[in-house]
């Protein structure tokens, strides 16, 4: 049990460094929503996935580690956002090793990418460099999903665990 302790308190500290950068990409989408309506979708999926992160450190931080009494809102906040950022971790999780297993996938990618990159003037970088950095951030995006769901599933055990600390009679309940 103390090591999943230390396991969840290590990721919480990656994930809510993820979820500042990922705070800045969800601005960006939500300035890019107010001109195409159906971006919102994405950026609203995104706000979960950041609140949740910073929702389940609180969690960590006042309750777990201090034993402070927590408002029930964060419960809900942490278990509301959770199922959301269940469905955006599977996502990116199956789109990325989708990407990963199949060449023609990775071929239409980099295409694109290289269709964007003459589109916008920019000196493009080797078809190999930019197989080689697209290939690292696939990798990247698949070990973030990993622990993001690894962690959801910590946190709605410690949610359970510590029920006492958002004022349950039964914590096991």
């Amino acid at each position: 049990m103390k090591n999943l302790l230390v396991y969840y308190r290590v990721v919480s500290y990656v994930l809510v460094g993820i979820a500042v950068v990922l705070s800045l990409v969800d601005l960006l989408a939500l300035v890019i929503g107010l001109s195409q309506p159906p971006a919102l979708i994405s950026a609203f999926i995104l706000a979960a996935v950041i609140i949740y992160s910073f929702a389940s450190f609180s969690f960590l931080l006042n309750g777990i580690q201090s034993g402070r009494q927590c408002k029930p809102k964060l419960k809900d906040w942490i278990k509301v956002n959770a199922y959301v950022a269940i469905v955006f971790g599977s996502l990116l999780l199956m789109q990325n090793i989708s990407v990963l297993s199949s060449p023609a996938n990775m071929n239409v990618v980099l295409q694109q990418m290289n269709q964007m990159q003459a589109q916008m003037k920019m000196p493009g970088a080797t078809t190999q460099a930019m197989m080689g950095t697209f290939k690292a951030v696939l990798y990247a995006m698949i070990v973030y999903s990993l622990l993001l769901l690894s962690h959801i599933y910590i946190s709605l055990r410690f949610v359970k665990q510590y029920g006492h600390l958002f004022g349950e009679k039964n914590p096991q309940g």
